[in-house]
């Protein structure tokens, strides 16, 4: 109720600023909008200190156009005291001795105007308290609008939806072609959402993040996982350090209480060690696997995949004629997959893409008739297969760690070859390479791995 209040309070205060403009010195200030960002702004002035002249630079004001309006008149007020904008630039001060020996003493950098939003609630709770505004409250029934100094000095609930909202809204969001990192942010956010049912960021306490590192612990996660987990949460908490509306002292406390748990040894070889899949265990899954599972087991060793990755493949990602893989990693960067298939990987594929009477692209496709998104129905197809062969235990990632653990211990695969069936950061990789280019550079690698591990 006081945020609707607080909105219909500053758009009535637009309704008297007819004209968003004043004259200082003789030089029009105006608020404006940077179309290319939807961003207002208007002209700061400031002290160019190599010329001792008075220029003007752009102050972004958001892209709130109340907020906007706000600021830029508290800014307007400001300006009439000049000890507020004009700060001294040619105050020398002592730098560091032993990186500036010999060069003297360099300027302060120019202070500008303050940026914390108190400053302006403090204007506008004073501007509400004249006359004209209490004549308006009077002529709109807005009579709360008198009441603004209250309101503003409440602190408002901030809601654990807005702040993922910001996060979504954020521009590095926006920019991030990582579609697997965005959906895993989302399911530790919502992980961390229920496990304590608050609703606002005031109502967290550290027994609820407590309570959240608890449950990732309970879950037998790797040291990394957890980190990982954490470190999503604290992602989208830092996103909203620079929006408003949002409560600052609570957020800093929060992402303190993250800070306070334990350091896990992300980086140590007990959480990270790769597992390898023993002949005997993979050669009973594979017997007691349907066609398409045989299949997906057989490309995810060959081409060290994810069953996440393997779930997105396209049927035009492989050149069954000279039996190459290519395709792009869905990670940030210029990461991209190269393999030679192996002869028993291509008869495995070939025999479930003939029980397949569709044309989709998809190379493993669902029973709706689209791909297993984010490989959910392969994860299941899986567990069941693990479960019925009673080899829980053994992960699927354990697959890819094979295929690299096992080329390293060859000696004669090069960590190069390597990197590039694994999908590594590899460049411009896919402008130097073609089909046969990979077919003949990787064949051999992959074939001395199939030989080692078979």
């Amino acid at each position: 109720f006081n945020i609707i209040v607080l909105w219909f309070i500053c758009r009535a205060f637009i309704m008297v600023e007819t004209k968003i403009a004043r004259y200082y010195n003789g030089k029009l200030w105006k608020l404006k909008k940077a179309e290319k960002n939807k961003t207002y702004y208007t002209m700061r002035p400031y002290k160019d200190p190599k010329t001792n002249k008075i220029k003007t630079k752009r102050k972004w004001l958001g892209r709130d156009e109340i907020q906007a309006t706000i600021k830029f008149n508290a800014f307007w007020d400001a300006m009439q005291e000049k000890e507020k904008v004009y700060q001294e630039t040619d105050v020398l001060v002592p730098m560091r001795p032993a990186f500036w020996s010999g060069m003297g003493e360099m300027p302060k950098r120019e202070l500008t105007l303050p940026v914390d939003e108190n400053i302006y609630y403090t204007w506008l709770r004073n501007k509400v308290l004249e006359k004209k505004f209490q004549e308006l409250a009077d002529g709109t029934g807005f009579h709360n609008f008198v009441r603004l100094p209250e309101i503003i000095n409440h602190t408002f609930d901030t809601p654990l939806e807005l702040l993922y909202k910001n996060y979504t809204n954020s521009r590095k969001y926006k920019r991030s072609t990582d579609a697997d990192e965005k959906k895993k942010t989302k399911k530790a956010w919502e992980l961390f959402v229920s496990l304590h049912g608050k609703l606002n960021l005031e109502q967290i306490t550290k027994e609820d993040v407590e309570k959240y590192e608890n449950y990732l612990h309970s879950q037998d996660y790797l040291d990394r996982t957890i980190h990982h987990y954490k470190s999503r949460v604290v992602k989208v908490l830092n996103r909203n350090k620079k929006k408003s509306g949002i409560n600052k002292p609570k957020l800093l406390q929060v992402l303190e209480y993250f800070s306070e748990f334990e350091d896990l040894e992300i980086n140590s070889s007990n959480s990270i060690a790769a597992q390898v899949i023993d002949l005997e265990d993979f050669q009973v899954l594979y017997d007691n696997a349907s066609l398409e599972m045989k299949a997906v087991m057989m490309l995810c060793l060959n081409t060290a995949t994810y069953i996440i990755e393997v779930a997105r493949f396209k049927r035009s990602d492989i050149n069954f004629k000279h039996q190459t893989l290519m395709t792009q990693r869905n990670k940030t960067g210029q990461c991209r997959k190269f393999a030679y298939l192996w002869n028993r990987t291509v008869k495995d594929l070939e025999a479930y893409l003939a029980t397949r009477t569709d044309k989709t692209d998809v190379l493993f496709i669902a029973k709706h008739g689209t791909e297993y998104k984010d490989g959910a129905g392969l994860r299941t197809k899986w567990w069941k297969l693990r479960d019925d062969c009673d080899l829980l235990h053994i992960k699927f990632n354990h697959l890819r760690d094979t295929f690299e653990t096992v080329g390293k211990e060859i000696g004669t695969v090069s960590q190069y070859h390597i990197d590039m069936v694994m999908g590594h950061s590899s460049g411009k990789t896919s402008e130097r390479y073609t089909h046969r280019r990979i077919h003949n550079e990787l064949k051999k690698a992959c074939l001395r791995i199939e030989k080692d591990y078979f």
